[in-house]
């Protein structure tokens, strides 16, 4: 069965937001650049964490579960996404992280991070003049420790909308389009826009190489902490491994930034490595 992936990481696309030390006078941990990625995680399920969705929508299955896991410096993620097909059209989901970070003291912070809920409405398919479309809406909960950097204390919303479809046999192409609204005290609103596609590696044809750009967008904030613009552009690669891994969909894949700016100032640019497993059932 032929199978694409929208991407096959999680929570790793705002791998660094504007941080004030100042904030730890309100009980907060100041966390680095690379750490903060809480105030937009429903934007990064949307976009990154359902490699497993398109499985499941792609598949005569209706349970699908995966496990995800991310290292990037001080940051690294241990993400649990759930999907369940309900009829033909529609979808429920949810997404559990369990994160590490370091922070500027040097300290460790560890435990759940904020989960996520959904649902989505997908219709088409790769091999049809319209593609496979999916749009989803996932909610951000609070349930991580907003003073240690695990959480952003306040609720998110994402509406997001991916298609894909092959132009070839072998040749896909995909694109989303992301937009959440968050609590302006955490973060201003965020866009994604992100477009690529996968054909079979040159090296072994039973690895598909999966390629995308994606451009990130965070709106200024309404107050000290939040004010300034953040931009990311990145390249993500991804090989899936589905066919040398007894039908479970593996991936394994590198994060490379090529913009990162917060406000007018130049960020650290953080490498992200990951790998993904998931099972159909």
């Amino acid at each position: 069965m032929k199978k694409i992936l929208f991407s096959a990481v999680a929570l790793a696309s705002t791998l660094f937001a504007y941080c004030d030390p100042n904030m730890a006078m309100y009980g907060g941990e100041c966390t680095s650049q690379s750490e903060s990625f809480v105030g937009n995680q429903s934007l990064v399920n949307s976009v990154v964490a359902d490699s497993a969705k398109t499985d499941l929508i792609t598949s005569s299955n209706n349970l699908a579960v995966s496990a995800q896991y991310m290292y990037s410096d001080d940051l690294k993620i241990l993400n649990i996404p759930f999907y369940v097909n309900i009829g033909s059209n529609f979808g429920v989901e949810a997404s559990v992280p369990y994160v590490s970070l370091r922070n500027q003291l040097g300290e460790t912070n560890t435990g759940v991070g904020d989960v996520s809920v959904g649902g989505n409405f997908h219709f088409g398919s790769m091999d049809e003049n319209m593609g496979l479309n999916i749009t989803t809406l996932v909610y951000k909960s609070t349930t991580g420790d907003s003073k240690k950097g695990l959480g952003s204390d306040k609720p998110a919303y994402t509406l997001s909308h991916k298609i894909g479809k092959y132009v070839t046999n072998d040749i896909a192409l995909n694109g989303i389009f992301s937009y959440t609204f968050n609590d302006k005290s955490v973060s201003g609103n965020a866009y994604l826009v992100a477009f690529g596609g996968s054909m079979p590696c040159l090296l072994y044809s039973k690895v598909r190489t999966n390629a995308k750009v994606s451009y990130f967008h965070i709106d200024e904030g309404d107050n000290i902490f939040t004010q300034q613009e953040v931009k990311a552009t990145d390249l993500w690669i991804s090989w899936d491994l589905n066919e040398l891994t007894w039908k479970v969909p593996v991936s394994v894949g590198l994060k490379i930034p090529l913009q990162n700016e917060i406000g007018t100032a130049q960020a650290d640019k953080k490498y992200l490595f990951y790998v993904s497993a998931t099972g159909l059932f």
